[in-house]
């Protein structure tokens, strides 16, 4: 008798522990589709809100400079508040030689010691390093077509997707984010922003 209340009392026991374990992995799967279900609901009030964003100067440089100067831009401000990068810019103008691809590209060692300690700029070392390193990638790039307008005309046709792989691949520091702000700027076919956006939200 004793025997037996003792195994009912085990198997007793054994039930509560499974419903206490299944309850609780029902409440995990609850709580987590809750908590997904509020990141989409913010992501969507994120692209909701924002066309406050201030829309970035759109023209074709001018020469092989005004290119590196918006690759530039767009390696300093990923990660960073805009407007301060905005503030500083006539800094970085005057520390990169108003970006002068020959110029930059023949920076050495000693100009990175001279450019973190300048408080004109964002004293980030590997962006700095990441801009002389893309100075001599624009020159590669000149010296195969010409200029580096002529380079982006070896993309044309392509699907955006294409291109921006290919941008960031290429250069050093550069993001998704940052070859969208550089081909906008520079004045080449983009797809409308939110649209952009939305789609890499969803990668």
């Amino acid at each position: 008798m004793a025997d037996k209340l003792r195994l009912q009392l085990a198997g007793l026991r054994f039930t509560i522990r499974a419903n206490v374990l299944f309850g609780l992995m029902v409440a995990a799967v609850l709580l987590r589709s809750r908590y997904a279900e509020r990141i989409r609901s913010y992501k969507k009030e994120l692209l909701v809100s924002e066309p406050q964003y201030e829309i970035p100067p759109r023209a074709v440089p001018e020469n092989d400079a005004g290119y590196l100067e918006k690759i530039t831009q767009a390696v300093f401000q990923a990660g960073f508040s805009w407007q301060v990068i905005r503030n500083k810019w006539p800094g970085f103008q005057r520390a990169f030689a108003e970006f002068d691809v020959d110029q930059v590209a023949a920076f050495t060692p000693v100009d990175v010691e001279r450019l973190v300690e300048d408080k004109g700029i964002v004293r980030n070392g590997r962006k700095i390093e990441a801009t002389i390193t893309n100075a001599r990638i624009c020159q590669e790039l000149i010296a195969e077509h010409g200029s580096f307008y002529n380079y982006l005309r070896t993309m044309d046709g392509q699907p955006y997707a294409k291109r921006e792989k290919q941008f960031c691949k290429k250069f050093k520091f550069m993001g998704p984010m940052g070859a969208y702000f550089f081909f906008w700027s520079v004045g080449e076919d983009v797809p409308e922003y939110h649209e952009w956006r939305a789609q890499n939200e969803n990668k």
